[in-house]
């Protein structure tokens, strides 16, 4: 009986939301919150990676006795550590199917605020490391793609996907302006690059709390779940369970998700060298003010490749623009390594840069795009959720990888000894394993019970 009322009060609340007008600029409002969503969370995504160099000599080397490499693998150690609360990321934006796309918008923006905060006043590394967490916590969830996902015409999804990436590149042009007007050259200054973003995290929150809507496509299938009218009764409705474990089982019982699944796992076996240490490679060979010149030209290189995603993607498939992005990644990360090695031109290098980040995390993107395209509306959120937890098992252990290597082994080793095998392989599983999922809508993808 209590969870009748349960119900019928939900019912209740969600038919006032989709009853609720629409005023006139409401379209124009949404984008912007997007947008402005998706810039908070590059700068938050990027701003730890490529300040790396910076806060290890603060925090481990100068005047604490250890060489850089140590300091770098304690701060991996320390990071591991943490990187076990965030892997209950999954399982909190599975929370979505239940409650929402909105709540969680909210939240995120809030909590990246919140962690930036405690990186600006960090007084030492166990401070710092906290901020680090909420950051990575509430950034990893990309809600605002969601919103693109649900409310984007098919033939145009992965154009305005990856046209918002492209906006969202301006976060990342913000680092470098930072770092050059509060790093000083011997490296201090740097917590400032948290102020202002942080600041602009808590308008965001403030802003989407008040004039933010539901995601239409949440609205219209969570009432129908809690009628029972979707698929025609209520005992039919009821088999259909949310949550990350439900996910899993959904997934590893439907062939293209199960394929899905374990491709991202293989790629991101390979993310941690790929994506994390850059910028202390940098720093190995190039003066502080030289590493943030290689800086600028990076997002800019990223932009073009996002652009070219989103046109290759909608126009050939998903499954040719993994290919093709593979192999860029693969190729401007090797040029990458070698030119910086050699200290060829910084602006060469943050071209190489841009180029293999912006290709793997566009294989990544178009693999998060090929599960939503291949998910329930019932339980995409859940899926999505189990999609990002299974990203963090892969995750792991490139990170276990990397610590273990970086124990007797120099970053110039570590970083294509476990950068480059998980994503070739994770690729081609990929094109010879999925089904193309171009042009799907995404409303008419039907829930099929789980095989017993």
């Amino acid at each position: 009986m209590m969870k009748r009322k349960d119900s019928a009060r939900e019912i209740k609340r969600l038919e006032k939301q989709q009853a609720a007008p629409v005023y006139q600029a409401y379209p124009v409002m949404l984008v912007l919150m997007i947008v402005l969503m998706h810039l908070l969370d590059t700068y938050a995504s990027d701003i730890t990676t490529k300040i790396q160099s910076l806060y290890i000599n603060d925090f481990f080397v100068l005047g604490k006795g250890m060489s850089f490499e140590a300091g770098l693998q304690q701060a991996t150690v320390i990071a591991t550590i943490g990187y076990l609360f965030v892997a209950a990321g999954p399982f909190y934006k599975s929370l979505m199917d239940k409650i929402g796309r909105k709540p969680l918008f909210v939240i995120n923006s809030a909590g990246m605020a919140v962690g930036m905060g405690f990186c600006f006043l960090s007084p030492n590394f166990f401070v710092f490391a906290l901020g680090v967490l909420f950051i990575g916590f509430f950034a990893m969830h990309d809600m605002q793609m969601l919103y693109i996902y649900e409310v984007a015409p098919a033939k145009l999804r992965s154009t305005l996907y990856f046209g918002c990436k492209f906006i969202g590149v301006f976060g990342t042009i913000a680092i470098p302006l930072m770092r050059d007007k509060y790093v000083q050259a011997d490296g201090s200054g740097w917590r400032n690059v948290y102020a202002l973003p942080a600041a602009i995290g808590l308008v965001i929150f403030l802003a989407a709390a008040l004039v933010m809507r539901e995601s239409p496509v949440f609205l219209e299938n969570r009432l129908n779940h809690l009628k029972g009218s979707d698929s025609g009764t209520a005992a039919e409705k009821s088999e259909v369970k949310t949550g990350i474990f439900p996910a899993i089982k959904y997934i590893f019982t439907h062939e293209q998700l199960k394929w899905l699944a374990i491709s991202v796992m293989v790629i991101c076996s390979s993310m941690y060298a790929i994506v994390s240490y850059y910028e202390s490679y940098l720093a190995q060979t190039f003066s502080v003010e030289e590493v943030t010149r290689a800086l600028y030209p990076q997002p800019i290189a990223m932009s073009v490749v996002y652009l070219l995603a989103g046109f290759l993607s909608d126009k050939f498939g998903r499954k040719p623009a993994t290919g093709v992005f593979s192999l860029l990644s693969v190729a401007a990360f090797i040029a990458f390594l070698i030119c910086a090695e050699k200290k060829v031109s910084p602006s060469v290098v943050g071209i190489l840069l841009g180029l293999y980040m912006g290709s793997f995390w566009n294989v990544t993107d178009l693999n998060g795009m090929m599960f939503s395209e291949s998910a329930p509306t019932e339980i995409r959120g859940s899926v999505m959720g189990a999609q990002a937890l299974l990203m963090g098992a892969g995750t792991a252990v490139s990170i276990l990888l990397c610590t273990v290597l970086l124990s007797f082994t120099s970053l110039r080793t570590v970083m294509p000894l476990v950068g480059i095998p998980g994503l070739c392989a994770g690729s081609v599983l990929a094109i010879r394993k999925l089904k193309e999922t171009k042009g799907v809508e995404l409303s008419e993808i039907q829930y099929e019970e789980v095989k017993k």
